[in-house]
């Protein structure tokens, strides 16, 4: 059975956000993924439009050749 739940840490322990209907003692396994900051993504968007910035102004394109007229560009033989 899988349940997500959100939990808190607190003073360095999870402190779940909601009770859990499993027995006492129950054995459960736990896997942590972390939330990102609101700031974090801003960051990670900003960071990845340089990068995006960067790599396309490294390559240009040059539009100074033959203009194509819609038939040229879609002509079928």
């Amino acid at each position: 059975m899988t349940t997500p739940l959100n939990k808190t840490v607190v003073n360095g322990a999870l402190q779940l956000d909601e009770p859990l209907t499993l027995p006492e003692q129950s054995r459960v396994k736990v896997t942590v993924t972390a939330e990102p900051k609101e700031g974090d993504e801003v960051a990670r968007r900003r960071e990845v439009l340089q990068k995006f910035r960067a790599f396309s102004d490294a390559r240009p394109i040059f539009s100074s050749g033959e203009r194509l007229t819609r038939d040229q560009m879609h002509e079928r033989h």
